[in-house]
């Protein structure tokens, strides 16, 4: 696979258009403040740059075909009165190595696209590798390595295919066989660079609720109608913008296992539910996005009940309706009430327990939207608690909308935050007495 680290700090020759005009820049591509810059001088005078127009530059280093996408200009200088050569700082939003595109982004087409995230390896949960522990003379083998079954959906812009494969490396002092996890969609028919960046990014912001983690964009390849083969990606394309969050290595809550029998209509039931942008988008900041304390418990509080607006509106109306409410806006603990008997399965409670809940869940999200002192001042602990609580409904919410198979839910339910869930539950219900952590403001 191609490396953006290759073709940096090489000198080079890069071209755009600015009306119907190619200036020619000699520069060099490099890496600044995390972001990858080109920086190039020129003959013509800069005063025909706009700062903005979003620029394409294309060319190629040392005989890579490279193309710079939506490059904003950063910085200009020597366009003094008798320089000969003008400067130019751009910024692209991607680059794209491989290919050299002397024309606008939306004109790229591609076939297929292709994403190698490492972190998906705990995913899986069986490994393509088998390790020999006994191996002799006769038989030298050192390892085992098993096709495994790729895990395919289609929906109406092509096919998705997950599977795992291997690499090789070596050198005088190792050999190395990394298992490499891939996300692969092919279009049914030809599609932009943004169609095929907004394809991988569904993917990995589902997997993201699978492993209630951030997961990165990383090695992502494309073929085009050039390609001698268009299943094969050779092409890379980079992205200059990405997260800087700490990838932790951590078992995942939904593995392979509890969802490859099923994945056509996961797949289908998750893009049904990510073309309503706002939510989904919503839901992956709270989980990727890391908050603390009394922050968290309101970011995950207010992803719920977002949810209940748009989605679960009419229960939580007959919820409250049945409890005697006639007002037009309907009270946040019914709508938490509602949410609570949703995901009932996998919390267990008894009706007490649900509206008791519900209300301890409100009167907290109340008292620290609008420091009314009407309610309890709720302990560290209890918030702490109330956090992880909302947390996992979150996580829930997303498992039953893409229609995960209850049990999956369950195990995932056993395994977050160790296991205390439950025990969270107590703490919010004030069933395990706290007194001797402080309240949140002492």
């Amino acid at each position: 696979m191609r490396k953006i680290d290759d073709v940096l700090n090489i000198p080079c020759r890069l071209s755009c258009k600015e009306a119907d005009t190619d200036i020619i820049f000699d520069g060099v591509l490099t890496s600044k403040d995390n972001c990858i810059v080109f920086i190039g001088r020129t003959e013509v005078n800069t005063r025909n740059l706009s700062w903005n127009v979003k620029y394409t530059l294309c060319g190629e280093i040392e005989s890579t075909p490279i193309t710079l996408l939506n490059a904003s200009i950063i910085c200009m200088s020597g366009a003094g009165f008798g320089d000969v050569y003008h400067f130019v700082q751009f910024s692209p939003s991607e680059i794209i190595v491989g290919r050299s595109y002397a024309c606008k982004e939306e004109e790229i087409k591609i076939k297929k696209i292709s994403a190698n995230i490492q972190a998906l390896n705990s995913m899986f949960s069986s490994s393509p590798v088998e390790i020999i522990h006994h191996f002799s003379k006769e038989n030298p083998a050192l390892v085992n390595y098993t096709y495994p079954t790729s895990i395919n959906a289609t929906d109406d812009e092509g096919s998705l295919s997950i599977y795992q494969t291997i690499g090789l490396g070596w050198s005088k002092n190792s050999v190395e066989l990394p298992i490499i996890p891939c996300i692969d969609y092919t279009f049914s028919s030809t599609a932009s660079i943004r169609d095929g960046i907004r394809k991988i990014a569904s993917v990995r912001n589902l997997f993201s609720f699978f492993s209630n983690d951030y997961i990165p964009l990383e090695n992502i390849t494309f073929s085009d109608e050039q390609s001698n083969d268009t299943q094969l990606c050779y092409n890379l394309l980079y992205l200059n913008f990405t997260d800087e969050i700490k990838i932790s290595d951590r078992p995942f809550l939904i593995t392979t296992e509890n969802f490859s029998a099923d994945f056509s209509q996961i797949w289908l039931k998750w893009c049904e539910f990510y073309s309503k942008k706002y939510i989904p988008t919503l839901f992956y900041e709270v989980i990727c996005n890391r908050s603390s304390r009394i922050n968290r418990f309101l970011n995950f509080s207010q992803a719920i009940e977002v949810f209940s607006v748009h989605y679960r509106n009419k229960e939580a109306e007959k919820i409250a309706a049945s409890e005697g409410w006639k007002g037009k806006q309907v009270p946040l603990k019914y709508r938490f009430k509602d949410i609570i008997i949703f995901l009932n399965d996998f919390l267990e409670l008894s009706p007490t327990e649900i509206s008791n809940l519900a209300q301890a869940l409100s009167d907290e999200r109340n008292f620290f939207t609008h420091y009314n002192e009407k309610y309890d001042i709720p302990a560290a602990q209890e918030l702490f608690s109330a956090g992880r609580v909302v947390h996992f409904m979150l996580l829930a919410l997303v498992y039953r909308i893409v229609s995960l198979n209850d049990s999956a839910i369950k195990e995932a339910a056993r395994f977050f935050s160790c296991g205390s869930l439950s025990n969270d539950i107590k703490i919010v219900l004030k069933q395990i007495e706290c007194t001797q952590y402080d309240n949140m403001f002492d």
